[in-house]
C-alpha cells in the first residue's frame, strides 16, 4: 500500500512528494459532527447570503480613493454628471489643447471669452466668463473666489471649504454642474448655437443645483 501511495505521489508531484506530502497531511482537521442539516455561507457578506454586488466587490481591483472623491461622486448628481466629473478629473474633455497634444492641429480660440486660446486650464479656471460663473456661485456661500493656478487646485480647496460648511451636498455637487454648464455653453457657441450671457447660465447653474433635492431654503440666493 505505502509504495502505491509512493507510487500514485510520485506521479502527480514529481521528486518532490517527499517534500509535499508532509504539508498536505499538517492541513487535515478533523470537523465536528452535528446532528443538523449544512448550511451554505458566502463569506464575502456580513450576512452570509450570496449576491453579485458581494461577488464583485471580492474580485475588482480596489484603487484609493482620490480626494475629490465627494465631488464628483454625490447621489444628487445625474448619471449624465457623474460621467462628467470623472471626464474632467481626469482631463478627458476634448479642449483644443488636448486634441492638439494628440497630433491634430487646430486654430484655437477661446469660445467664451474670444481673447485666448482655448486650453483646458484656461476654459475652466482663467477665462473671464467661467471666472464670473464661479465668483456668483461662491457668492451663493459667502466664499471668496480662490483664483487658482488649475482644477486639481481648485478640487483640494473645495474639498476644505467642504468640511465647514454647514450646507456641504449643495457645495460638493456645485463643482460639477458648473464645470458642466461651463462646457455646455462653451459647445454651444462652437457649434453655431445661441451666445447666453453670464447670468442665464448661472440661473441655469442654480436649477441644476436644485434639482438634487437639497434643503436650500435661504441658502441660494
Amino acid at each position: 500500500m505505502h509504495s502505491a501511495l509512493g507510487g500514485v505521489s510520485c506521479f502527480i508531484f514529481g521528486p518532490y512528494h517527499f517534500m509535499l506530502l508532509p504539508c498536505l497531511a499538517a492541513k487535515l482537521i478533523r470537523l465536528p459532527q452535528f446532528d443538523m442539516d449544512d448550511q451554505c455561507f458566502w463569506s464575502g457578506s456580513s450576512s452570509g447570503a450570496f449576491s453579485t454586488f458581494s461577488s464583485w466587490n471580492e474580485i475588482r481591483r480596489r484603487n484609493p480613493k482620490v480626494p475629490w472623491f465627494p465631488l464628483v461622486w454625490s447621489k444628487a448628481l445625474q448619471l449624465r454628471q457623474f460621467v462628467f466629473g470623472w471626464r474632467l478629473m481626469h482631463k478627458k474633455i476634448p479642449t483644443d489643447d488636448i486634441i492638439s497634444h494628440k497630433g491634430i492641429p487646430l486654430v484655437s480660440k477661446c469660445n467664451l471669452c474670444g481673447l485666448d486660446v482655448e486650453s483646458f486650464n484656461h476654459i475652466f479656471i482663467s477665462c473671464s466668463f467661467s471666472v464670473a460663473l464661479w465668483k456668483q456661485f461662491m457668492d451663493c456661500f459667502g466664499i471668496l473666489w480662490l483664483d487658482p493656478s488649475d482644477l486639481h487646485q481648485l478640487s483640494l480647496w473645495s474639498i476644505r471649504k467642504r468640511r465647514i460648511l454647514s450646507v456641504k451636498d449643495p457645495w460638493s455637487v456645485g463643482f460639477v454642474v458648473v464645470a458642466d454648464n461651463i462646457w455646455r455653453e462653451r459647445n454651444e457657441r462652437r457649434h453655431d448655437g445661441p451666445s447666453r450671457s453670464v447670468s442665464h447660465v448661472f440661473e441655469k447653474i442654480k436649477c441644476d443645483v436644485q434639482d438634487g433635492k437639497f434643503n436650500l431654503q435661504g441658502m441660494i440666493k
